[in-house]
């Protein structure tokens, strides 16, 4: 998300940075790592904060079809388990508000 000064969310926009990175660091392990966290981390907060709406069942499932996705594809199992573990919250979660 790029703001140039027209954002109606100031302090949405201001949680975002614009880095460059050159290539070599792109493909360090580490960095990506530190995207792939930084990215999950963003998604559970922003799942988190909508978890008591009640759209939030339909509002989660691309998420949850693209976290199951990325389940499938990523090597790491470190990855896989962090991932499952947000899902199975999701569905928990979805599971309780279609209960309501």
């Amino acid at each position: 998300m790029l703001c140039h000064g027209t954002c109606l969310f100031e302090e949405a926009c201001n949680s975002y940075l614009v880095m460059q990175v050159d290539k070599k660091t792109v493909k360090t392990r580490a960095f990506q790592e530190a995207c792939i966290y930084s990215v999950v981390d963003e998604l559970a907060k922003h799942l988190a904060h909508w978890s008591y709406s009640i759209a939030f069942f339909e509002m989660s499932f691309i998420p949850l079809v693209r976290l199951r996705s990325f389940c499938k594809t990523i090597k790491a199992d470190r990855f896989r388990k962090e991932m499952k573990d947000l899902i199975h919250q999701v569905c928990q979660a979805c599971v309780e508000d279609l209960e309501l």
